[in-house]
């Protein structure tokens, strides 16, 4: 039996030795290097409050600014691993997007919602390369093509600008989350599935250059806070809540709302000013459709050096 196990830890022992020989002649830890970065770009927002239904509708009146900073380990000839920490606006209006001659966009023009929303993110993505490097990040590629696919957080917080006639606080933007404009809370913090495509060019030893278009798949419908149907009014919280969750009897005159409420059905309701068809119950979102986001940018990145030499069998 002591022989047995002898012969069964030299033979482990021997193909450790072998398997540290080949990973040492393919991409040992003195290859391994670390790089920081930083990017400049735009975000674009796809939901609610997009122009149309379809899954990659976005107004591009509304793409809004993005700064990203990022920390990559290169641990593989092909593979590495990203942290990233950064800031994005989207934005959307129903008014400016919707065009009210198109059936389509008919409902949206009369909803006239809108909304800006500063999103906080926090993503750890694997990134592979298309083609791979064997040697140090000194005999790196001159160019390569990589994509990514991580899991994150983001902080949100969609708000929107009161009506320019309520009172002392007319014109000023508030968080809708707080107001459960639809009678229903959610979180400010969600998950995403960032990922991505980008082409990255070396600059000298120890710099990248890189251009780079991701999405944001969130678990949330509500970056515009907008998700389900109009709630029942006398449920809502307060006088806030109801002006901020039905905005379709405004700007009456600037929307030229004549020319489509005849042919819809609707009609304005003298005393409140809103569509009589917008009672509790009635669609204001495309319940079940997550919104997500585009960010694209160019990235600049420094290598900080490689990493701890193994120990070695002798």
């Amino acid at each position: 039996m002591m022989k047995n196990l002898f012969q069964s830890a030299f033979s482990l022992l021997i193909i450790c030795m072998i398997t540290h020989t080949v990973h040492a002649q393919r991409f040992d830890k003195r290859k391994h290097y670390s790089s920081i970065g930083a990017s400049i770009g735009v975000a674009n927002y796809f939901g609610d409050l997009a122009p149309n239904a379809r899954v990659a509708s976005t107004d591009i009146k509304f793409t809004r600014p993005s700064i990203h900073f990022y920390a990559m380990h290169k641990f593989h000839p092909r593979f590495g691993v990203r942290g990233t920490f950064g800031w994005s606006r989207v934005k959307g209006d129903d008014q400016i997007s919707q065009d009210p001659g198109s059936t389509d966009a008919k409902f949206r023009y009369m909803r006239n919602l809108h909304f800006r929303n500063d999103i906080v993110e926090f993503t750890a993505s694997g990134v592979i390369d298309l083609f791979e490097n064997r040697g140090t990040f000194l005999k790196r590629q001159p160019y390569n093509v990589y994509a990514y696919l991580g899991i994150g957080i983001i902080y949100h917080n969609p708000r929107a600008k009161t009506p320019d006639n309520y009172g002392e606080k007319g014109g000023e933007w508030v968080s809708l989350q707080p107001l459960q404009t639809e009678g229903k809370s959610y979180s400010r913090v969600q998950f995403v599935i960032p990922g991505g495509m980008g082409i990255r060019y070396r600059l000298g030893n120890r710099f990248d250059v890189a251009v780079e278009v991701g999405f944001r798949y969130s678990f949330t419908d509500y970056l515009d806070d907008v998700s389900g149907d109009f709630a029942d009014p006398a449920e809502l919280s307060s006088e806030l809540s109801r002006v901020m969750a039905n905005r379709s009897g405004e700007n009456a005159g600037e929307r030229n709302l004549d020319a489509i409420l005849q042919p819809l059905g609707y009609a304005l309701d003298p005393q409140t000013g809103t569509i009589r068809e917008f009672r509790p119950g009635e669609k204001r979102g495309n319940r079940g459709d997550r919104d997500w986001y585009v960010v694209s940018g160019i990235h600049l990145y420094y290598i900080i050096g490689g990493g701890v030499q193994c120990p070695k069998f002798r």
